[in-house]
């Protein structure tokens, strides 16, 4: 979005003779630069530019992240979309169908409608906080293309619902969050489509001579915005993200670890509470200083207060590309190798690759959801050097 916004301030400022983008441009350049500088102050000096260019290549590594084309990630966006609800593609066909025909037929007022419609379906339809985020901004389009000569309706529009798009496509294109990840950064163009519609509201509507149609639609805006607030305050009143019982299920009060004072299902209450105890156990452990976590419990270094050996607390892939990875990782930094592996039980079949390593089974007492594994006495460890480059 930086980029196109840098291309097209000055051509507008060359065609149009007005320096409104241009200015916009200039502030948010020296804003994005002092951010920049104060980014550089605050985290380059702690390393060498060769560590920050291989840990980048190391997060570009991602294999949950892997690189895909164009066209491809456009093919996902219509899979994500067509997957969540097809009431999404209705809206954006009525949108479109509304904006041309309406501007053609001069009744922007039945088309503004239509819109409005489509987006209180969308909140009917839509079943994520994310997703509540994209309707509204149908709303902006709808009204550029029928504000006529609005100044100010354009100046909005390509200042920020535009930019706020590109940005929206720009966070799918890096993401694989797909549609919840499009639909979130769209609140840009959203906060810019309410402003872009009371404009319109006021500029075009209310020019009309039946008092009530204009009345009607600012009623219908105002029912929109409602939908939006309580869709959004409902989701976010009873539904958890990746928890299906929803709000009404969080029963159980953690009384210990970093999640203390948090309620949570039975279930997750079961697994807490005993890995607490198996985490425990290992911090007990005077031999133990440095520990790997293999889990996508993240708040599992917060409870062990132990060095961390680990390039990311949050591990993705598949359990050959995670086995590549920390072989890779620790080949670069083996001054981080763990005396202690702490495996959930969903990352068991990597027993054997950390056997390899020169860790065995610990005699540690553990619950159903955990193993440890220590450093082997020196005489039973292979050469790790060996072991990894193998």
């Amino acid at each position: 979005p930086y980029l196109f916004f840098t291309l097209i301030a000055p051509v507008y400022f060359l065609l149009r003779k007005d320096s409104y983008l241009l200015r916009l441009w200039c502030f948010l350049s020296l804003g994005s630069l002092l951010i920049l500088i104060l980014f550089c102050l605050s985290f380059l000096p702690f390393s060498s530019f060769d560590r920050y260019r291989e840990a980048l290549r190391m997060i570009l590594s991602d294999p949950q992240h892997p690189s895909i084309g164009f066209f491809g990630k456009v093919e996902t966006m219509i899979w994500s979309i067509r997957t969540t609800s097809p009431f999404i593609l209705v809206a954006v066909a009525v949108t479109l169908l509304s904006a041309f025909l309406c501007r053609q037929l001069k009744c922007p007022e039945l088309g503004f409608l239509a819109v409005c419609a489509a987006a209180v379906v969308l909140f009917l339809k839509l079943w994520y906080i994310n997703h509540y985020m994209f309707p509204v901004s149908l709303l902006g389009f709808y009204c550029y293309i029928n504000a006529n000569k609005d100044s100010a309706i354009k100046k909005l529009f390509w200042a920020i619902w535009v930019p706020g798009f590109l940005y929206a496509c720009c966070v799918h294109l890096g993401s694989n969050q797909t549609f919840l990840a499009f639909s979130s950064a769209s609140t840009v163009s959203t906060i810019a489509s309410y402003v872009i519609a009371f404009l319109f509201l006021k500029s075009a509507v209310y020019k009309a001579t039946k008092t009530w149609v204009s009345s009607f639609l600012l009623f219908a805006l105002l029912v929109v915005s409602a939908f939006q607030l309580q869709s959004v305050l409902y989701n976010r009143i009873t539904q958890i993200y990746w928890d299906s019982t929803g709000m009404a299920a969080q029963t159980a009060l953690a009384e210990s670890g970093p999640e203390k004072g948090i309620l949570m299902n039975a279930d997750i209450h079961e697994f807490y509470t005993l890995t607490e105890e198996d985490i425990n156990t290992l911090c007990e452990d005077p031999e133990v200083s440095k520990v790997l976590f293999v889990s996508t419990n993240t708040w599992l270094y917060l409870s062990a207060q132990k060095e961390y050996s680990t390039y990311s607390a949050w591990l993705s892939g598949t359990t050959d590309q995670l086995s590549a990875r920390f072989d890779q990782y620790f080949s670069l930094f083996p001054e981080k190798l763990p005396d202690a592996v702490f495996l959930d039980r969903d990352y068991a079949m990597m027993i054997p690759h950390f056997e390899e390593l020169g860790y065995l089974r610990s005699d540690l007492r553990t619950s159903e959801y955990a193993v440890i594994m220590k450093r082997a006495p020196l005489s039973e460890v292979p050469e790790v050097s060996d072991t990894l480059s193998s």
